[in-house]
């Protein structure tokens, strides 16, 4: 189990504990949190630094405190792409010296990977799955830690000037647990979340902060190529669909050899905007129907079929059309998913089946 779990270098964990973070490594009661520290910090290695609403921000605006230390203390461009400006941050944090602490991503040309996990959802399990099927190596990855009572992490990279704008907040996961936010709560700053369990096994909540647990916060390393890669197939660059899934995603479409989608329907119409997963999910559904046995379309027929619905849409997103390579590659996905699937299913049919005849043998 421990090659899927989060597991920094020992030698980041040492720089972690010299990298000096105001409120890195936490609070003793004698600490005072200081967010104009924490932000001139961060500020000081280059990095924007925005304001997070505190308990008396979200006091006046939401019916718990859930979101506290979370949310963006102001909303507009000035704020949310953040400042380095040491007369801004003091005045900021004068105004309210108990909001929290954000780094913007994107403007600060960060990607950071968000990591959570709760009672149902094990986001490191499945980031560290998907790591492995890329080729991806965590071990030398600076990182912070969510104080939250069922863990969770913030994995930092640079990312190339040149790299495309990613749609942000990107809601095509990576994994389920795994995100790319357009901000991530500062080291040294705190959040409002689960910090244990009652004796009823029911959350307690309160204030943890978010240390800073591996690497050197001065040397941010450059996002890897397969890193990237997997976040363009994953649908997170603006205007390019998504033409891969995970695997909860395709769950949770399992409409794979009869779905239920109305193909005729798409062609006649167009596939609407704004459909609940999406143009790509729904183009997805069609591609896994048309894979599946009630059609058994061959691959190339099928990629033709989906480049004609899509292109043929009178809806098309104001972001960028699709393209013949976009669609034949989300095909393509869905033929070899089917395939797996089917597989899958043919062998639990198969063991039903020979668990039944020796039941019978049993009985009689």
């Amino acid at each position: 189990m421990a090659k899927y779990q989060v597991r920094p270098a020992p030698a980041l964990l040492d720089l972690a504990q010299q990298a000096g973070v105001p409120g890195g490594n936490g609070y003793t009661e004698s600490d005072t949190y200081d967010p104009i520290a924490i932000a001139t910090y961060w500020a000081g290695l280059g990095y924007k630094v925005m304001p997070l609403k505190s308990m008396e921000d979200i006091r006046k605006t939401e019916k718990s405190f859930d979101q506290a230390g979370k949310l963006p203390a102001f909303r507009g461009k000035q704020y949310e792409q953040g400042t380095t400006d040491p007369d801004l941050i003091r005045k900021w944090w004068t105004d309210d010296p108990f909001r929290g602490v954000g780094l913007p991503t994107q403007a600060n040309h960060l990607l950071v990977v968000d990591i959570d996990n709760d009672d149902s959802v094990n986001g490191e399990l499945n980031f560290m799955e998907m790591a492995a099927e890329i080729g991806l190596d965590v071990s030398e990855v600076p990182m912070s830690k969510s104080p939250s009572y069922y863990g969770g992490y913030h994995l930092y990279w640079r990312l190339p000037r040149a790299f495309p704008k990613m749609g942000l907040p990107f809601i095509s996961k990576l994994a389920k647990g795994v995100d790319v936010p357009w901000f991530v709560v500062a080291p040294g700053s705190w959040k409002y979340t689960t910090v244990g369990l009652d004796r009823q096994e029911k959350p307690v909540k309160d204030i943890g902060v978010q240390s800073w647990y591996a690497g050197d916060p001065a040397q941010i390393p450059m996002a890897p190529k397969v890193l990237l890669e997997k976040l363009k197939r994953r649908g997170a660059i603006k205007g390019v669909p998504a033409v891969e899934f995970t695997v909860m995603d395709r769950v949770g479409r399992h409409n794979g050899s009869d779905g239920k989608v109305d193909i005729n329907y798409y062609q006649a119409n167009g596939i609407p905007l704004k459909v609940t997963d999406g143009q790509n999910g729904v183009l997805y559904r069609i591609a896994c129907k048309l894979a599946g046995h009630t059609v058994e379309m061959p691959e190339p027929h099928a990629v033709d079929l989906c480049w004609d619905i899509i292109r043929n849409s009178p809806h098309n997103p104001a972001k960028g059309k699709w393209t013949y390579e976009q669609v034949e590659e989300l095909v393509h996905g869905a033929y070899v998913w089917v395939a797996e699937d089917n597989k899958k299913t043919d062998r639990v049919r198969a063991e039903f089946i020979a668990n039944v005849s020796a039941l019978k043998g049993l009985v009689k």
